[in-house]
């Protein structure tokens, strides 16, 4: 990679976070839509080097993917001697506890790869438990090669991936090499420590059990290492697990950037995306929203539920999931199938990423990143209780309401104090984005549009010429 190849490829320069602390922008102010793909074993070698990595590159630049959210060091859910963990280089670590420089060829190449193809990556640098296993110190080695190597580059770092997760017996769907240590360490430690060194060389310090409390100091003594040893501004977040956001567990830190949450897969989590949303003080992102298929479940309409109730109730960003790519499944190993058997070269191409995708591009023809929530102008409204209710919001003499299609009223109301004079409605289909005329009735300072469709659909209006 060269600094001039990556400002060719990036104009506007690297990714920074507005004044206002709401919004995204490139170097010279161009806003910068954040649609990102989830791809956490895409520095192993389970996606090999070239090939299928740049065919999945190239993919998702084709969609029109802008954000790439990757893994350096160790990703979730298997151990850390295991093969799925490592690249044609081997393991970030080698047996000696240093950094693995045959292990950074690769990934050179394939951050230059997604560089080039404009996608910025969002470099993850392992997991949240991680940090008990190989200890503070191998933790911030990491991050200074990390830094060494891409801060130059458009680049946005994480701090780490489920910061408070404590994984069980059950994390990774088999009982973990980390609980086993542990368990044997209580016991036996003398005959343990040989056994640690014999069977587990990946694994560089033995495990130890921490408070949450403890976890957090130790990931934010971390975050302030990162920052004091960046010399370019790169901005940086963290990844957290379902119910909390970054700034919340963390104390709102002076070195979070871009706040974030987790609704993880389950239908229940619609019941406080909106109210996350709407609380946030820095530019907040959804960072793992459920995956499209996984378990079975999730397909296009609720990616498109998560694209347009996202970026209508104020995200700065909006993360997207294939159950298959982000774990680089396939039929013939059942990877991680306690989420759901799943194979990436069918994942690809889900329809959902297509919704979205092309979602991204109808609404910047509008000045999407002034969209302001309004959700008060729509009956009935999106609510924590009522999270299939419509919402809307207003980007100068647009407005836009998506309904989802759990919505069981035939109409809805929208009350504005402007006339019906010079308003045109028309009715998306979030699928094609073909428009339909919307006829309405005025009533006491309110429109009602009657649905034409069972499904989620986008009302659009316009006021003026």
């Amino acid at each position: 990679m060269s600094l001039s190849f990556a400002r060719a490829m990036f104009p506007h320069g690297r990714v920074r976070v507005k004044k206002s602390k709401r919004y995204l922008l490139y170097e010279d102010g161009t806003p910068f839509f954040w649609l990102a793909d989830t791809w956490w074993f895409a520095m192993t070698s389970r996606a090999k080097w070239p090939e299928p990595f740049q065919s999945i590159v190239n993919q998702r630049k084709k969609q029109g993917f802008t954000v790439s959210q990757i893994v350096v060091g160790y990703p979730p859910e298997v151990s850390l001697d295991s093969e799925n963990a490592a690249n044609s280089g081997g393991f970030p670590f080698l047996q000696n506890g240093q950094i693995n420089p045959a292990y950074f060829e690769e990934v050179d190449k394939k951050i230059g790869y997604l560089l080039q193809a404009g996608i910025v990556p969002m470099i993850v640098g392992s997991w949240g438990h991680h940090i008990d296993v190989l200890g503070t110190i191998k933790i911030k080695a990491l991050w200074q090669e990390i830094i060494k190597r891409y801060q130059h580059y458009p680049v946005i770092f994480c701090l780490t991936g489920e910061a408070d997760i404590f994984p069980d017996e059950n994390y990774g769907k088999k009982t973990t090499p980390n609980a086993i240590i542990a368990i044997i360490r209580t016991i036996i430690p003398p005959v343990s420590s040989m056994f640690f060194k014999q069977h587990f060389p990946q694994q560089i310090i033995p495990v130890t059990i921490n408070s949450l409390e403890e976890r957090v100091k130790k990931w934010d003594e971390v975050a302030r290492f990162i920052k004091k040893t960046l010399t370019k501004p790169v901005p940086l977040t963290v990844h957290v697990t379902p119910t909390t956001s970054a700034g919340e567990l963390f104390h709102f830190p002076d070195w979070l950037d871009i706040d974030s949450f987790q609704s993880g897969h389950d239908y229940q989590s619609r019941s406080y995306i909106f109210e996350k949303l709407q609380s946030a003080a820095l530019p907040r992102i959804n960072l793992e929203p459920w995956y499209e298929q996984i378990k079975g479940e999730f397909g296009a309409e609720d990616q498109r539920y998560m694209f347009w109730v996202g970026l209508l109730s104020g995200a700065s960003g909006i993360s997207y999931g294939a159950h298959g790519v982000w774990n680089m499944s396939s039929t013939k190993d059942e990877f991680l199938d306690h989420w759901g058997k799943s194979d990436w070269r069918t994942a690809l191409y889900f329809p959902g990423a297509e919704n979205i995708t092309v979602a991204k591009e109808w609404i910047q023809q509008f000045q999407w990143n002034k969209l302001k929530p309004s959700i008060k102008i729509v009956s009935p409204q999106i609510s924590k209780k009522k999270p299939l209710n419509p919402v809307a919001a207003r980007c100068k003499n647009d407005y836009f309401i998506y309904v989802p299609s759990g919505k069981t009223t035939p109409s809805i109301h929208v009350h504005l104090l402007q006339t019906n004079k010079n308003m045109t409605a028309l009715w998306i289909n979030l699928k094609t984005f073909q428009s339909e005329l919307a006829f309405s009735i005025y009533q006491s300072s309110s429109w009602k549009f009657n649905l034409l469709t069972k499904q989620d659909t986008l009302l659009w209006l316009h006021f003026g010429k």
